[in-house]
């Protein structure tokens, strides 16, 4: 049985600890985020050969902000979409990396967790008999 539960408590845990912080760091954006476009300022190929390329985007008339993009592996487009706060103009997502269905999203945080929950106690109180 607490084999059982220590690899439910792995296959939850893991999940949660990708999904939860992305989901946190992207609420500010899917609150007040303004949509523009972003795009291509520099571009820099070191020794390993993957592509850093450093992204502006405008936050309003006389403000520009950048936003390096490290290690992408394939040629980037010119321009891509992106979200960033207007009240910190530095916190920015591309549009692609955004979660679509964000309640979707919260409600398997909710899930996983409980998961986690569960099985945790399960195994400290089936160790401990």
């Amino acid at each position: 049985m607490v084999d059982l539960c220590e690899v439910l408590l792995f296959f939850s845990v893991v999940p949660l600890l990708y999904l939860a912080p992305r989901y946190t760091r992207q609420k500010p954006l899917r609150l007040r985020g303004k949509h523009t476009v972003g795009w291509e300022l520099r571009r820099t190929i070191p020794d390993e050969g993957k592509i850093d390329v450093e992204w502006a985007y405008d936050v309003d008339e006389h403000t520009r902000h950048t936003v390096w993009e490290r290690g992408r592996t394939i040629e980037p487009a010119r321009q891509r979409g992106l979200v960033f706060d207007p009240e910190n103009p530095r916190r920015v997502y591309f549009s692609e990396q955004m979660f679509r269905r964000p309640a979707r999203i919260r409600a398997w945080i909710w899930g996983l967790g409980a998961v986690a929950l569960v099985t945790a106690v399960v195994t400290v109180v089936g160790e401990t008999r």
